[in-house]
């Protein structure tokens, strides 16, 4: 069997034998490429839609410490960049990042503080107290933080509160400076929420302060206030 190609233009005919068309493609594939009325190839696939607005870390590009870093960086410096609305999102990844830095920032002040045998003891219950924490107070915070937002005016839903909350877990790093650590972890963590929400919101940083504030805050009155009533009774 034989295949018939006509060049435009050109009174040459080619006639392939179908073998060698099987055998010998880069020379037919040399031919095509030659041809004046040749297709142009298709374009490359557009990116995945589904990874507009994710954070490195939510991605699948370049290693896990690359993300990491990358993640961190833009969380802590550009947080009316790094948070949108989003269409779908695995919440394993947020969980997962604010576990990483948590568990980061306890094992580096573990090995700071000198401790000797206890060592392993100490990290083991450090790793599952953090763990157990981040799992029971990260939803609190999320849950008054929207309900704050709301009183204010503000619409949105627990899902992307739930993700800014866990990546404004950058900032405990922080509170490995020495003396002013945890003041400034609350400082910067309440700059990320503020940025961040605003960006969710539509709100101007300035107004989403208050119930940032109040959210963060509110755990800690509802501890404070009954043991202050007992002493005082």
């Amino acid at each position: 069997m034989f295949f018939i190609f006509f060049q435009q233009n050109t009174p040459a005919l080619y006639i392939l034998n179908q073998t060698s068309f099987k055998n010998n493609k880069g020379t037919v594939m040399d031919y095509q490429n030659q041809s004046p009325g040749q297709t142009p190839p298709p374009p490359p696939p557009p990116p995945n839609s589904n990874e507009a607005g994710l954070l490195p870390w939510e991605k699948e590009q370049g290693t896990v410490w690359d993300r990491l870093w990358q993640t961190w960086q833009l969380v802590m410096f550009k947080p009316a960049l790094a948070f949108g609305p989003l269409s779908y999102f695995d919440w394993r990844l947020p969980l997962a990042f604010a576990a990483i830095v948590t568990l980061a920032q306890m094992v580096i002040s573990l090995l700071f503080s000198g401790m000797g045998g206890g060592f392993s003891y100490s990290l083991t219950s450090i790793i599952f107290r953090s763990l157990f924490l981040l799992a029971v107070g990260l939803p609190i915070l999320s849950g008054l933080l929207m309900f704050f937002l709301g009183l204010f005016g503000a619409k949105t839903t627990f899902s992307p509160i739930f993700r800014l909350v866990c990546y404004s877990n950058a900032a405990s790093i922080l509170t490995l400076i020495p003396v002013v650590g945890p003041f400034a972890n609350l400082g910067w963590s309440i700059y990320i929420l503020m940025n961040g929400t605003a960006r969710l919101t539509g709100m101007p940083p300035g107004k989403t302060a208050l119930p940032v504030i109040i959210a963060i805050f509110a755990p800690l009155l509802l501890l404070v206030v009954p043991i202050m009533l007992m002493f005082v009774g």
